[in-house]
């Protein structure tokens, strides 16, 4: 492979050199000379020829493998970049050398740009919850009958900006996950008693099935994916319905509603970012961006997720905790 790369790059050398050669065996054969004396000519071209054909050859594959060995750290250093004597091949080296150096001055800005959008909008989660707390010390001194419903709101108010805190956490490069043995009953009770206030308002029957068991995860990232899956079973089960979660054996946690299910051209995209589906595009308002991080947060986890629905018999969906988490380093 590498000598074929070799003689189609050096070929015009070598078609030259055929040619000379046979210029001057016409030339020398032409003049009578002996043909042992022209014979022992070329036999000592011949070898001159090979010798720093063989030496070349070396050089070239020595370049190979070194710009071989840099392509897995391209983007990090060009240290071992090889020198070369050629004028045009050093005009290439000082072309690679900008452009690399081009590239890495527009990394290291976009970065800057991206550490202070996730400071600011951090920043910006964390002053909200402020105000929403004040909101809802409010609305507890309250009476009214639309209290409740701005309840709700509030509760909704609250998950999109933990959303957006998430979404930064899990695009980020850092990685807060503390693998642990967790008991999954109060997992799945707390996830439960934030959307309280939307079962209430929207007369949704919650019937907890056996919550026995434990799974090596993390209880916060594990909260926030049945947080994600809870509010999307409420959001989409009319009123009077009733949404079931239960635990499995494996582990694994369920979450059924009996909403109006999931079309069939729909369910292998549900998860893709910023995917709504029929149901988002017609009905309630959906960012695509819920199920998007409820996947990223359990693959983070090791864990896996996974939906089944018919349409008009609602949506099941399954947390797969028999997986090994994954190193968090």
């Amino acid at each position: 492979m590498i000598l074929k790369a070799y003689l189609k790059k050096r070929l015009k050398l070598l078609a030259l050199l055929c040619a000379f050669a046979l210029i001057f065996a016409l030339v020398l054969w032409a003049s009578a000379l002996p043909a042992g004396a022209v014979g022992y000519a070329a036999l000592l071209c011949a070898a001159l020829g090979l010798l720093a054909g063989t030496l070349d050859f070396f050089a070239f594959c020595r370049a190979h493998r070194a710009l071989a060995d840099m392509r897995g750290r391209v983007s990090v250093s060009l240290d071992g970049l090889p020198q070369t004597g050629d004028f045009i091949q050093a005009d290439w080296r000082a072309l690679v050398l900008e452009a690399h150096q081009a590239c890495r001055a527009a990394e290291e800005r976009a970065e800057a740009q991206l550490r202070e959008a996730d400071d600011y909008y951090t920043l910006w989660a964390h002053q909200i919850k402020t105000p929403i707390a004040a909101l809802e010390l409010l609305l507890q001194d309250s009476q009214g009958p639309d209290v409740q419903a701005l309840a709700a709101e509030l509760v909704k108010v609250e998950q999109y900006v933990d959303m957006a805190l998430n979404f930064m956490r899990l695009e980020g490069e850092g990685s807060d996950l503390v693998i642990s043995r967790c008991a999954l009953a109060p997992i799945v009770k707390a996830a439960v008693r934030r959307y309280a206030r939307l079962f209430i308002l929207k007369g949704i029957r919650l019937e907890l099935g056996s919550l026995e068991g434990e799974a090596l995860t993390d209880g916060k990232w594990l909260g926030f994916a049945l947080e994600q899956l809870i509010s999307n079973a409420v959001k989409y089960t009319p009123s009077g319905g009733h949404v079931r979660i239960w635990v499995q054996e494996g582990p694994a946690v369920l979450v059924e509603d009996d909403g109006p299910g999931i079309p069939a051209q729909d369910l292998p995209r549900v998860f893709d970012r910023g995917y709504t589906g029929l149901a988002g595009r017609t009905g309630a308002r959906s960012t695509g961006i819920g199920l998007y991080l409820t996947r990223k947060a359990l693959t983070a986890l090791g864990h896996t997720v996974s939906l089944s629905s018919q349409p008009g018999q609602g949506v099941c969906a399954r947390i797969d905790l028999s997986v090994k988490p994954l190193d968090p380093d």
